[in-house]
């Protein structure tokens, strides 16, 4: 019996350990994501300003 009690607890703590892993790596993942969102809107903002003043300048 104490061997089937150990053998569980050595099965939780592996399984508590690769939960924690993969709640890291999906942050990780989900940081990453989110920087390229903001680095993509950055430049889709950057895009839009260059255009508008260049239609200003053709204007005035």
């Amino acid at each position: 019996m104490t061997l089937v009690s150990d053998i569980k607890l050595i099965r939780t703590d592996t399984t508590l350990d690769l939960s924690q892993k993969a709640e890291k790596v999906k942050k990780v993942v989900i940081d990453r994501l989110v920087a390229e969102i903001s680095f993509y809107i950055v430049v889709d903002n950057i895009t839009s300003l260059t255009k508008w003043k260049n239609n200003l300048a053709k204007i005035c």
